[in-house]
């Protein structure tokens, strides 16, 4: 008598990997925009940043 034990270790391993993943990715799409609104809300202060120089530095 055999038992696949590597195989429920792998589907465990999966499952958890795609609960993470959908996680993590959820958490930056909620991240990128409250910062879209953040930079919306705060036009005016938003206006007078050199975003050359900002985008130089990424």
């Amino acid at each position: 008598m055999t038992l696949p034990v590597s195989a429920a270790t792998t589907e465990r391993s999966s499952s958890a990997m795609k609960t993470f993943k959908t996680m993590l990715k959820n958490m930056m799409e909620d991240e990128f925009l409250a910062d879209g609104m953040l930079v919306y809300i705060e036009r005016d202060i938003a206006q007078g940043f050199p975003f050359g120089s900002i985008a130089a530095d990424f």
